[in-house]
């Protein structure tokens, strides 16, 4: 069962709470569940993405809210694929 209090929502994609602190879990992304072993190479990136989107919040630009905002989302798209592929 998802813990909502502890899910990131970016888009259609999801990030569970071990993922961010290297600790393993899941994305979901467009539907789909992709398991993410703890200390997977890709969980940096998944990190990284998932602070480009919590920290996008606080930016009062506009124009660079919605560049880290994009940025976070391709980044976490990518990495879904990569381990999707892997």
């Amino acid at each position: 069962m998802l813990d909502k209090t502890f899910i990131i929502m970016i888009g259609a994609s999801y990030v569970s709470a071990g993922v961010k602190v290297d600790g393993g879990g899941y994305v979901i992304v467009n539907g789909k569940v992709i398991r993410v072993p703890p200390r997977s190479p890709l969980l940096a990136q998944l990190a990284a993405a998932t602070v480009l989107l919590e920290h996008s919040e606080a930016v009062t630009d506009s124009a660079i809210r919605e560049q880290m905002t994009k940025m976070g989302e391709t980044l976490m798209i990518k990495t879904a694929e990569e381990l999707i592929h892997s």
